[in-house]
């Protein structure tokens, strides 16, 4: 097994909002940079990046051999039998006991022996190191592995799948994806531009660049390149000026605000020399001679960072002076400036300060009076100015205004640090003799920042004799080569100074004897062998075609099988994309040639699938019609299937009266005859292409027909005792219905109207009101009511009892045309007092309709439905 070093690293220090930041790197060779030039490592990059920001330039490793992360391990942690144990001088104990200790930590074990250890054994060693660190207040984040080309099949399948292990269990906010950059997912190996030559386990400098910029995305330092600095300006009198603060802030002061004074070359909280001049344009205040325009305030004390010596005096503004102005210069246009106007006066009355800034329309203003309030000021954003004017005055009707303080905070422009370049000296590359000159290419590389770069190539082995034609370009010829073996670097230099190797290997081979040629071997490899629309095109990759005795000279990609006709990219290349691919299987096939001209071929096989949606039934929205209309048109046309087409429609009644008719219950609209009064709820169902179902419904209400003039009848039914039963015609000439006997059965047959014409209608007592018993009629009297309008005493003297004991009580009214329109009063009365309440509700309704019988006299008080 090929051995790695285990690198302990320190960068430090980097200060972030106030506070030292000191990243320190535990892991292996990788971190180590092996094979690569010192400064191409993903460790020494992030180094780099932070120079140009103020990191100390060092970087401290310690390097083994067979280190792994059982040997990063605290000290005096016991291994099992056969594992390393911690090495006291290489290991996380070693890295947390430097003074001051790392405040960030990078754990870097991607490979070593992992294809001997157990799940659970790597995980148990990352979390023990991690913890360690963190028991020092250390944010620790854990890179995951990545690919090698040394292990077997099912060692790189392992390398893989731990890569999703380890970032599963500690989470993606903690780790740090150094496999997907590197994986080629055709063999899950490293990826052919990454691969550093003669090395089968570690990454080259583009390969250390992806690792580095991984680290940068993940921002492990939480880094803000935009710097403030702060400058503090104390408007006062000259025996109390402001030296520092308490916080060690140092102050500038301005004892005169009379038109033409000034103060400038003002300076940082930190005592650095700005630019910045405050000067007083015009007077805010008194302009009596001697008068400087500032006076004392009263002790109001410290507010905020502003101590008692800037908060006790001040600049005076007075209402009668309203022009005001104080001008700012000498300001950096690539900064932005936050300038706050702050002043206070124990003095009592109302003394609002008004700011703007010049040419603007809005005053900002903020009481003074008594101010103990940091946040009460006038505030404003200015960028991209040399210089800013602000009018000043007392708010009207206010006895004065005050500012004792002008408090300035400029941000930087975010630093770019310099990156460094990324060398490529180009793919590696097999000759034939004759054929005994290159033209090299280093032309990829690039810088990130897109600086010039500066090309030095050297020869690191190889047969003497081969001839550079310039050592110093981009594309440089090579010529005169031999049998064997060339191995070259290039090196590229930034404007900043950093720089990037790659190695070339050129194979020259003698030669070949046409009879002897042995033929290519064709590898075609699919992205994906299964693909969802609507995504319609796939990668095609033969790059991993060889030709064991010379070199594949010519690809060519060819579809065989296939529902439809694909697109191809650039059917030359060993990679092309196959495009406009419909639902089903397609079959293409890659031929490579090679320096003889031997062709072998290779098929792969994709299969392009739809996805399956339910499909989406619409019955159209409820409708109504009123009799003697007696047909509606149903529709399913907006009815859908996203995945397919539907093939089938049926419509059914799921409730309603009897009478309707389809005229086809399996199209996609129908009409619907014979309709009655009443409420029809119709049911659509459709099926899609794959037999997948889905029902919507629609409501039909159907309306009686207007009565027609002249038509309308009345039936009246009295119910009571055989004593006292309504004669006809009643005093009101109108012929009565009369019901003696409550019990269950059938009452009225055949009711007459009031104008002694014969019905349909009868009544039916399906379970009686009252008592149960076999004499019982169910009626009673007690009444002395009288008429009621034209309900004779007959009819109100005398009733149906309801007893409160009864709860299924039910009459049924039928013998009813369905053409026409009905309105059923139930009344009652008794004279008795109390609720005597009746309820009354028709069959299916959930709402009842009730009357207190109680000495009623009025006709409206009752039940009523239509």
């Amino acid at each position: 097994m090929k051995k790695f070093l285990v690198v302990a690293c320190v960068l430090s220090c980097l200060f972030v909002n106030g506070q030292v930041r000191r990243v320190g790197i535990l892991g292996s060779s990788t971190a180590n940079g092996q094979g690569v030039p010192p400064d191409s490592s993903w460790a020494q990059r992030l180094r780099n990046n932070y120079r140009p920001l103020g990191i100390i330039d060092t970087i401290q490793k310690v390097a083994a051999s067979t280190y792994d992360c059982y040997s990063g391990m605290p000290t005096g942690y016991v291994p099992p039998a056969g594992r390393n144990q911690p090495n006291v001088n290489y290991n996380i104990t070693r890295l947390m006991s430097r003074v001051p200790a790392p405040t960030t930590v990078i754990i870097n074990y991607p490979t070593t022996n992992y294809n001997v250890f157990s799940d659970a054994e790597i995980l148990f060693c990352l979390d023990s190191i991690r913890k360690y660190a963190n028991s020092f207040g250390a944010k620790v984040y854990i890179t995951t592995t990545q690919p090698r080309d040394n292990f077997t099949d099912a060692g790189r399948a392992r390398l893989k799948y731990l890569n999703d292990v380890i970032q599963g269990y500690f989470g993606v906010d903690s780790t740090i994806d150094f496999y997907t950059v590197l994986h080629n997912p055709a063999n899950n190996r490293l990826r052919p531009e990454f691969v550093l030559q003669g090395d089968a386990v570690h990454t080259n400098s583009r390969g250390q660049d992806s690792l580095f910029r991984q680290v940068l995305r993940k921002n492990i330092l939480g880094l803000d390149f935009n710097a403030v600095e702060r400058v503090l300006l104390d408007i006062g009198e000259t025996s109390i000026p402001t030296g520092r603060g308490p916080n060690g802030d140092f102050w500038n002061n301005l004892t005169d605000v009379r038109k033409g004074s000034f103060a400038d070359s003002l300076v940082t909280t930190k005592k650095r020399s700005t630019a910045i001049r405050l000067e007083v344009i015009n007077a805010t205040g008194p302009v009596a001679s001697g008068n400087t325009g500032v006076a004392p305030g009263g002790p109001v004390g410290g507010v905020a960072e502003y101590p008692p010596t800037a908060t006790t005096d001040h600049a005076i503004a007075v209402p009668a002076v309203t022009n005001g102005q104080w001008k700012l210069s000498g300001l950096d246009p690539t900064r932005t400036y936050t300038i706050r106007f702050w002043g206070s006066s124990t003095a009592a009355g109302y003394r609002f300060t008004q700011v703007r800034l010049s040419g603007d329309s809005t005053w900002q203003e903020y009481l003074a009076t008594t101010n103990r309030n940091y946040q009460a000021a006038a505030t404003f954003a200015v960028t991209g100015l040399t210089q800013a004017s602000f009018d000043i005055r007392a708010k009207a009707n206010n006895i004065a205004g005050i500012v004792s303080v002008v408090d300035i905070v400029s941000t930087l422009p975010a630093v770019k640090p310099n990156r460094a370049p990324v060398a490529h000296a180009g793919n590696d590359t097999t000759l034939v003799l004759p054929a005994d000159s290159l033209q090299l290419n280093a032309s990829a590389s690039f810088d990130p920042e897109n600086a010039p770069l500066v090309y030095r190539w050297n020869y690191l082995s190889g047969p003497p004799g081969a001839k550079l034609s310039n050592y110093f370009g981009a594309t440089p010829m090579l010529r005169e080569l031999q049998e064997g073996t060339y191995r070259l670097w290039v090196n590229v230099t930034d404007a900043g100074g950093l720089s990037d190797r790659d190695t070339i290997t050129i194979i020259v081979k003698p030669r070949k004897v046409a009879a002897l040629n042995i033929f290519p071997r064709a590898k075609a490899v699919a992205e994906a062998t299964r693909l969802n629309l609507p995504k319609d095109y796939v990668g095609l990759d033969g790059s991993t075609s060889s030709d064991e005795d010379g070199v594949v000279s010519a690809y060519r990609w060819r579809q065989l099988e296939g529902p439809s006709i694909a697109g191809l990219d650039d059917s030359t290349q060993a990679s092309t994309i196959a495009s406009g691919l419909v639902e089903g299987q397609y079959v293409f096939e890659l031929q490579v040639t090679d320096d003889s001209l031997a062709v072998s071929a290779d098929t792969v096989r994709v299969e392009m699938v739809r996805p399956r949606f339910a499909p989406v039934a619409r019955a159209g929205t409820d409708l109504q019609l009123k009799l003697p209309d007696n047909n509606v048109l149903l529709t399913g046309l907006a009815s859908s299937d996203s995945s397919g087409t539907l093939t089938a429609y049926r419509w059914r009644k799921t409730s309603g009266p009897r009478a309707f008719l389809f005229t086809d219950s399996l199209a996609a609209e129908t009409g619907v005859t014979g309709l009655e009064a009443g409420v029809y709820i119709f049911e659509l169902q459709v099926t899609d292409n794959d037999g997948q179902t889905a029902v919507d419904s629609v409501q039909v209400r159907v309306l009686a027909k207007d009565p027609s003039p002249g038509t309308m009848k009345r039936v009246l039914v009295d119910f009571g005792l055989a004593a006292s039963t309504t004669a006809s015609p009643s005093g009101a000439g109108l012929y009565w219905n009369n019901v003696t006997d409550a019990r269950k059965g059938i009452r009225v047959n055949n009711a007459i109207a009031t104008d002694n014409t014969a019905t349909t209608l009868r009544i039916e007592v399906v379970n009686p009101l009252g008592s149960t018993g076999a004499y019982d009629l169910n009626t009673r009297t007690s009444n002395t009511v009288g008429a009621v309008g034209d309900y004779p005493a007959t009819a109100t003297t005398d009733n149906a009892f309801i007893h409160n004991s009864i709860s299924n009580g039910q009459w049924r009214i039928s013998g009813l045309d369905p053409q026409q329109q009905y309105s059923i009063r139930f009344w009652g009365s008794i004279a008795l007092s109390g609720s005597r309440i009746a309820q009354i509700r028709a069959e299916g309704d959930n709402t009842w309709k009730e009357y207190n019988a109680s000495f009623n006299t009025s006709l409206s008080n009752a039940a009523v439905f239509t």
